[in-house]
């Protein structure tokens, strides 16, 4: 599981033999994370994958760049199960697939999640592929949120999603012993994503096949 340093950004994709360079031209480096010999991926171990702490000051964003970030596995309030962001925090050219946020708390006075990403501030996701992340609530909290994100509006600002694809996330509502959807109070909101508070921006972004299997 890895860590953010402010200022410090950090670029996948490259070859995975020889003495690469920066260049983007399939031989040296390839961010399609689709290319076999390019792929970086980042596995979660049980764990987030990748975390910002704390917020940033400095501008422009810390980017994180070309990687596959999977496996991601969170619970209680720890949402955000491949990527939390926050203040000034940027991922780019990333396909996050394959997380899981799991709501284990009681408490029922606050909406948690956030399978593949949650952003709080102003982090930026950018060029990203959020794909086949879950939350799923086995606890007694109101609702369970953000299938493949959760975005939050802090004093700071608001999130920005630009020129993604988020699809095939899902929202699983908690059943009873007889397999039948349990109350209201165990909703999901947002399969796709959950907006926590207003202004959050989205340019030229693609939703589809995202399911949720209570009032998703």
């Amino acid at each position: 599981n890895l860590t953010m340093v402010e200022g410090v950004n950090v670029l996948g994709g490259f070859a995975k033999s020889g003495n690469p360079n920066n260049e983007l031209d399939g031989v040296n480096r390839d961010i399609s994370n689709s290319k076999n010999g390019f792929m970086t991926i980042i596995n979660g171990n049980d764990g987030r994958v990748l975390t910002q702490l704390n917020d940033f000051t400095t501008q422009p964003s810390t980017t994180w760049e070309g990687f596959i970030i999977q496996g991601g596995s969170t619970s209680g309030s720890n949402g955000g199960a491949g990527v939390l962001l926050r203040n000034n925090g940027k991922i780019k050219n990333c396909l996050i697939r394959n997380n899981v946020y799991n709501m284990t708390s009681n408490n029922s006075n606050e909406e948690l999640g956030g399978g593949g990403i949650r952003v709080e501030g102003t982090g930026i996701v950018e060029s990203s592929i959020i794909r086949n992340n879950k939350v799923s609530s086995n606890g007694t909290r109101r609702y369970v949120c953000g299938g493949g994100l959760y975005l939050k509006t802090t004093a700071a600002g608001a999130p920005q999603m630009i020129n993604c694809i988020v699809v095939e996330n899902e929202g699983i509502n908690k059943r009873d012993a007889s397999g039948l959807d349990a109350p209201d109070h165990y909703n999901v909101l947002g399969a796709a994503v959950y907006l926590n508070g207003n202004g959050s921006k989205f340019y030229n972004c693609t939703f589809a096949y995202n399911k949720a299997d209570a009032k998703g």
